[in-house]
């Protein structure tokens, strides 16, 4: 617990309930990892309070709806891994086949990020990637690789 001060008058109070944000803001970014700088954190805080309308600020939360969701991050992390064990070439003649080939990568990549079953995959890559692609598409990937390799 800080104690900030004492104010004698609205000025006073102001100041001070603006230096009790920033020691706020301080104190909670050394026990959480946080998108704004504390300094960042204790503008808006402030900025918010001092809005006129604030009933336009009111947002209720049960109405909150996602919208979409798009997660890249796994591509790049492991594409160069991908590509330093050869997946990147193991369809034959890669630039005629371009759906197998992305249809391998996604699949590849569905797999590090959640090791499931091929129907498990191909959902997980439809509803968190934003990746359309069936079960069955990458039944018929897989068999292209292996007659390839037969």
């Amino acid at each position: 617990m800080h104690h900030v001060g004492t104010a004698l008058n609205g000025k006073e109070l102001k100041a001070m309930r603006e230096l009790a944000e920033y020691i706020k803001a301080n104190i909670e970014q050394q026990n959480q990892a946080s998108l704004f700088s504390s300094t960042q954190q204790a503008d808006m805080a402030i900025a918010a309070r001092n809005v006129k309308n604030k009933k336009a600020l009111m947002v209720d939360l049960k109405k909150l709806r996602e919208e979409s969701r798009l997660v890249t991050g796994i591509h790049d992390v492991y594409r160069k891994v991908y590509e330093l064990f050869g997946f990147d070439q193991v369809i034959s003649n890669p630039k005629r086949k371009i759906a197998k080939v992305n249809n391998l990568r996604h699949a590849v990549m569905g797999r590090i990020a959640n090791p499931v079953s091929k129907q498990a995959t191909a959902t997980m890559l439809t509803e968190q990637y934003e990746v359309d692609i069936s079960t069955s598409a990458l039944y018929r990937m897989m068999d292209q690789i292996d007659d390839q390799v037969v």
